[in-house]
């Protein structure tokens, strides 16, 4: 029984990390970064200033692509 519950502890540890990656390779603040070249830190700061991360792929000829990346994301989960 004992092995039981920590065989079913190590598989929700796995799938929690798993879907905690999976989300963090997909945050809007990547996508910019990625589509932009922009740093996360440059970008928080941008955020700070008031600008949506639409804005700043907009500024950057990118809105599309982020538009495009956001779908592909939503329709994931």
């Amino acid at each position: 029984m004992k092995m039981k519950k920590i065989a079913l502890g190590l598989l929700v540890a796995g799938v929690l990390s798993t879907t905690a990656l999976a989300y963090a390779a997909t945050r809007p603040v990547d996508i910019v970064s990625k589509l932009t070249g922009k740093t996360v830190e440059t970008l928080y700061q941008e955020r700070a200033q008031g600008k949506t991360y639409g804005t700043i792929a907009k500024e950057a000829g990118k809105l599309e692509e982020f538009k495009n990346e956001m779908l592909k994301n939503k329709k994931k989960y």
